[in-house]
């Protein structure tokens, strides 16, 4: 940026501060100084802004212009007011607020002018933005709230937000920041009787994901909603020459009665047929309503219509008439017409008779009692006498009875009386009855019948209540068992009464009430409860009781109860004898002999016997008792007449084997619900049992031999299944010994016992620590049964017992060890075949490679993958072994390592990697390819270089001894780029030789393909006239050594111009001076740009030297303060500065910092260990995540150091 851009900058600045732009970038002073200093401190800006670039870049910081100290200015809307809005209907008036923090307040819809009914629906737009033009916030929630302004919601937002009271909407912006909310005001709570409304709308943004878009308020709606007015008319109009009537109100638009006392309305009545009857006029309100009443003409049927009209300027407030979609008129009258029509009709009228007078209220009527009902028929002439009027009891929705018939007296009335009989009419109160009555249509031909009807409410009197327990006395009772009883309610015909209410009563406990179902009866199911009083004896009592079920009544004036006894016990006592008749008792153990035990069973029909009383020395009769061993069971349910249950030959069954052994509980029981102790008596039957127990499976959880993908296992769960057909299993245990992660034996014969958790199954868990990772676990099984028990075969009691599990004659049976380790034991995997990306055949030839490898068996973490490459010179066989040992990068989050190598050509590159984990104590290392590592491609370039388009300047192959010769030529090479191309020349005549294998570097031009060299001839020495011949080799070397030369010759000739000495002297005595004199003048003349370019240079390099000196200061101090990362990469732009300033040579994107820093060297002729050293260091610090270490620092100094000396003494050729 030069200076004139610079102030334009400043200008465009204070241009938009002063128009009220908010979009204001804020820089530093030091950024602004510092950009002053790079545009008018340098003649070199290309170079200085490059450096300064790399060097301060990390240093700009930008500021949002939508902080939070950055406040909008405040935008308001001029108020309207409340005169200027009366004409409208429904005023809307929005108020814009100051601008929230982060947020635009825009609200698009409704407008200040809208106007609204109470009731309407209509959509709140806008748009939710940051004010920066295009920065609308999409898919961002905004939110409606009703009645709260801005400064009462955030003094309450948990209150207040997801209250339904309050949050009446939400929308998700859209496109453009575009948000709509539909409300619909019929749902708000707007007081009613109001004539308006005004409602404040709130719209809020919480806030998103972004921590730019701060919470504000997108706007605020006041809005005022006017009610309607309408008029309503009910017309009653009925037979000729009868009264009619139109009752006319005025409703607000929710129903509710205007208050119009003291107004009027025009009115105007007209018959179709009788005009004489018509009638017009204004009439007052009274009560809020107005009641024109008059008699229909007649006789025939005719029509009239009834027109209303109120002028809505007498009430003392303002309301508005919607006259169509969006018109509102604030003084239209309120009109309305309505129609009626009179009809021939014959009509009954029915009443109850009742001790007051008549009635058409549903009336209580017991079933079995007698009413009264008297009709009046008439039509529009009057009372008809002589005329008939049916009675029909429609019980439940049916015709319970044929059609009765009376015939109207003098004054057009009857008299009915009804007996309710129970066996005929209703025996079901809850069924219901309904009495109809009605004129015959024969006698009224062409009239409307109008009957009428009459409702009842049945009763009945509760007389009586019945009880039975289930099966008293098949059974005895305890507390908390089920009992279960049937009630039944009958009235006082006889009738059960369905869904009747009655009341069961335990002694001294609550009651409890039920109904009876359709059946009139009941069967509940209770539980005996615990009596504070234990008797032998307890009783259920039932009760019915008075039930109002609102069409039928049930009465029970005497509580009518009845009662039902059973049999109860607290407690029974269990007596248990064995096969000889002695008391066996609990928690006891008896042995015997297996011959004893089979002989008393079979031979002496032995048995064990269980009796069982309660504590009043009674059978508890229905009390389940049993007695169960080795699986089999005896059991009995006690009766009156037997309180006893056996356990002999016949429960042992077919499978017992009389010669061996069995142990097991012989238990007896009094019943589930008995809370009687239970007798339990171990019975150990032993014999020569010389079968060893079965060990069927064992089963480790979770499995440590598992090759899943697991946590390191330090608790193991051994589950057993063992069984011995004949004695039992006695016990099975884990005999196990203990080595370290260098076997070294830490303790062995440790018993861990396993638990019966289920027949035939045993378990437990062997736990080792954290600290024993990786240790052996070796273990064996050990499963015993009750073989030589203290018994031999010949029934003698053994001194030591336990001596028998080690006799064969007895045995035991132990599992083949085995072993397994704890913790992380599983090397790293490989998840995926290797990766070899390979650049191709090109100047600087590399290739990427990636392994996949995770510790994911036991995951103890990757510590390092490390990658082994050797390689071989395909041209001189030399091997270089372990030419890179080095560790791989991991791709953060991914199983993948990764390495860069840059190949060089004529070489064979193998490899092999190895992976270690972190597991403790020990590391699993892992090597794979190493028996058969992994082949490189190989780099081999053979192919010399190509030359082509040779040219000379001489003219037709003949060039002049004084004459300066330039020599092009174009050279190629594929593959590992030309390193140096010479130009040698030999001159003879004959046998003369003037120069011989002269040798000039030839210089490549620009980035082209065309190298250059010229020649001064006049530099040898011509002696001789004659025709010399000048040939010339050209040769051109690639990157590894390959040479290609062309060779050509062209002809010299020399004229000698030799005087003779006494001549000459006096030519050049005679013309010294002036020839100084012309040559001196000529030299400069000629040599002028040189001379200037020089001088500049001379310029430059000591403003460039100055300047790398102070920026190679900035590079120590960031050594001094431990910044070595950054000053490595400061060290990089200077190298990149040098080649783009000195040589033309600008690194490009697609160049690697190993191929630039080549070709400087090349091109340089800097010292190619300078340069690798360079981009080494570079490369670490910019690409790698290993730690800069200060000797890595002062490495990469000391090389650009190098550089710099040579910069200053002039060793280094500026060649742009």
């Amino acid at each position: 940026m030069n200076k004139k851009r610079f102030y334009q900058l400043l200008t465009f600045v204070f241009l938009v501060s002063i128009t009220g732009s908010l979009i204001i970038p804020v820089f530093s002073e030091a950024m602004i100084n510092k950009q002053i200093e790079e545009n008018i401190s340098l003649n070199t800006p290309t170079l200085q802004s490059e450096f300064q670039s790399d060097l301060t870049r990390s240093e700009f910081k930008f500021k949002s212009p939508y902080s939070s100290d950055v406040t909008p200015p405040e935008v308001s809307i001029s108020e309207i007011s409340d005169n200027a809005l009366k004409p409208h209907a429904g005023k809307l008036n929005v108020k814009l607020r100051n601008f929230d923090v982060g947020t635009i307040k825009t609200i698009t819809y409704p407008n200040p002018s809208d106007q609204f009914f109470r009731g309407d629906s209509f959509d709140v737009t806008g748009v939710l933005w940051s004010g920066i033009p295009g920065d609308y916030w999409v898919g961002e929630t905004v939110y409606l709230y009703y009645n709260i302004t801005k400064a009462t919601y955030e003094g309450n937002k948990p209150f207040y937000d997801g209250n339904p009271d309050y949050e009446v909407g939400s929308a998700v912006t859209i496109a453009g920041g575009i948000f709509t909310i539909t409300l619909d005001t019929s749902n708000l709570e707007i007081d009613p009787f109001s004539k308006v409304g005004e409602i404040t709308l709130l719209t809020w943004y919480r806030g998103g994901t972004n921590p730019e878009w701060a919470e504000g308020s997108p706007g605020d709606v006041i809005v005022e909603f006017y009610g309607q007015l309408e008029l309503d008319i009910d017309v009653v109009v009925s037979n000729p020459n009868n009264p009619y009537t139109f009752t006319t109100q005025v409703l607000y638009d929710n129903g509710s009665v205007v208050d119009t006392d003291g107004t009027n309305l025009d009115y105007d009545v007209d018959w179709t047929t009788y005009s004489g009857s018509d009638d017009s006029g204004t009439a007052g309100f009274a009560s809020n309503q107005h009641i024109y009443s008059n008699t229909a003409p007649g006789p025939g049927v005719d029509t009239v219509s009834y027109t209303a009209d109120y002028d809505i300027t007498q009430l003392p407030f303002s309301f508005f008439v919607r006259t169509g979609s969006v018109t509102f008129n604030p003084s239209e009258l309120l009109s309305l017409t309505v129609g009626g029509a009179t009809e021939e009709s014959a009509l009954v009228d029915a009443f109850y008779v009742t001790g007051s007078g008549l009635t058409k209220l549903p009336q209580e009527i017991e079933i079995g009692d007698t009413f009264q009902i008297d009709a009046n028929l008439s039509s529009s002439t009057g009372l008809e006498t002589g005329k008939t009027i049916t009675v029909i009891y429609y019980y439940e929705g049916s015709n319970h009875t044929s059609p009765e018939t009376y015939t109207t007296n003098a004054t057009g009335a009857v008299r009915v009386t009804t007996y309710l009989n129970p066996a005929v009419n209703v025996s079901d109160v809850t069924q219901g009855l309904i009495i109809y009555l009605e004129a015959v249509q024969a006698e009224f031909p062409g009239a409307r019948m109008i009957g009428d009807s009459l409702d009842t409410i049945l009763t009945v009197n509760i007389t009586t209540v019945r009880i039975t327990i289930d099966n008293p006395s098949s059974n005895f009772y305890t507390v908390g068992l089920p009992i279960g009883f049937n009630v039944e309610i009958e009235d006082a015909n006889s009738n059960l009464c369905p869904f009747s209410r009655f009341q069961i009563d335990f002694t001294g406990e609550p009651s409890d009430f039920y109904f009876t179902v359709a059946t009139g009866d009941r069967d509940v199911t209770s539980v005996v409860p615990s009596y504070a009083v234990q008797a032998q004896t307890e009783s259920i009592t039932v009760t019915g009781l008075d039930y109002d079920g609102g069409t039928y009544k049930y009465y029970a004036p005497t509580s009518p109860t009845n009662s039902d006894t059973f049999e109860m016990y607290y407690a029974l006592t269990l007596t248990l004898t064995d096969n000889e008749g002695a008391p066996a008792l609990d928690a006891t153990t008896r042995d015997v002999w297996n011959r004893t035990f089979w002989d008393d069973f079979e031979t002496n029909n032995d048995y064990y016997e269980l009796s069982v009383v309660d504590q009043w020395a009674r059978n508890p009769v229905g009390a389940s008792i049993s007695i169960t061993f080795a699986g089999q069971v005896a059991s009995f349910v006690v009766t009156g007449a037997q309180n006893w249950v056996r356990f002999d030959e016949t429960h042992l069954g077919a499978g017992w084997n009389h010669n061996f052994a069995y142990t097991g509980d012989l238990i007896a029981t009094g019943g589930a619900y008995a809370p009687a102790p239970t007798i339990t008596q171990t019975i150990n039957i032993y014999g020569p049992d010389t079968e060893v127990p079965t060990l069927v499976s064992l089963n480790f959880t979770p499995d440590p031999y598992s090759t899943a993908s697991h946590d390191p296992y330090f608790d193991i769960t051994f589950t057993v299944v063992a069984t011995d057909a004949h004695s039992g299993v006695r016990s099975v245990t884990v005999v196990y010994n203990l080595y370290d992660e260098n076997l070294v034996l830490v303790s062995s014969n440790n018993l861990l016992p396993l638990i019966n958790i289920a027949p035939d199954t045993y378990e437990d868990t062997l736990s080792l620590l954290p600290a024993q990772s990786q240790w052996f676990v070796d273990y064996s099984v050990v499963v015993k049964d009750y073989a030589g028990q203290g018994i031999d075969e010949f029934g003698s009691l053994q001194a030591n017992p336990a001596y028998w599990y080690d006799d064969p004659s007895f045995g035991y049976t132990d599992s083949e060890s085995g072993y397994y380790r704890v913790g992380d034991v599983f090397a790293p995997v490989e998840e995926a075949p290797p990766t070899v990306t390979f650049s191709g055949n090109i100047p600087n030839p590399f290739v990427d490679i990636s392994v996949f490898i995770n510790d994911s068996v036991v995951y103890s973490g990757m510590a390092a993958v490390g990658l082994f490459v050797n390689r071989t010179n395909l041209v001189t066989s030399e091997v270089e072994v372990d030419y890179i040992v080095d560790l791989m990068t991991n791709i953060p989050s991914t199983v993948e390592w990764t390495y860069h190598i840059d190949l060089e050509y004529n070489y064979e590159y193998v490899w092999f990697y190895g992976a270690a984990d972190s597991a403790t104590p020990n590391a699993n290392l892992v090597y794979y390819n190493i028996g058969s590592p992994l082949t490189l491609v190989t780099t081999d370039d053979s192919d010399n270089p190509v030359i082509t388009g040779v040219t000379v300047s001489a003219i037709n192959g003949t060039a002049d001894p004084d004459s300066i010769l330039t020599f092009n030529a174009t050279v190629t090479d594929a593959l590992t780029s030309v390193s140096l191309v010479t130009l040698t020349i030999s001159i003879t005549l004959g046998s003369t030789v003037v120069t011989e294998d002269h040798l000039v570097e030839m210089t490549q031009i620009g980035t082209t393909d065309t190298y250059t060299a010229t020649v001064d001839l006049s530099q040898f020495r011509f002696r001789t006239s004659g025709t010399y011949d000048l040939v010339y080799d050209i040769e051109a070397t690639d990157g590894v050594e390959n040479t290609e030369l062309v060779s050509q010759s062209l002809t010299v000739d020399y004229e000698s111009n030799e005087l003779q000495i006494g001549n000459l002297g006096a030519i050049i005595g005679g013309s010294a001076g002036a020839i100084v004199l012309i040559l001196g003048g000529l030299f400069l003349w000629f040599n002028r740009h040189t001379i200037q370019t020089y001088a500049k240079r001379q310029t430059f390099r000591r403003r460039l030297r100055d300047y790398l000196r102070e920026i190679i200061d900035d590079i120590k101090k960031d050594g001094l303060e431990g910044r070595y990362k950054q000053g490595l990469l400061k060290t990089w732009s200077v190298v990149e500065g040098i080649g783009r300033e000195f040589f033309d040579l600008p690194r490009y994107r697609s160049q690697t910092p190993t191929e630039f820093a080549r070709l400087l060297s090349y091109k340089s002729k800097i010292e190619r260990e300078l340069m690798s050293t360079l981009s080494e260091y570079f490369e670490k610090a910019r690409y790698s995540s290993e730690e800069i270490t200060e000797k890595d620092f002062n490495a990469g100094v000391r090389a650009l150091l190098k550089i710099v000396d040579k910069i200053e003494v002039g060793e280094m050729k500026i060649e742009s």
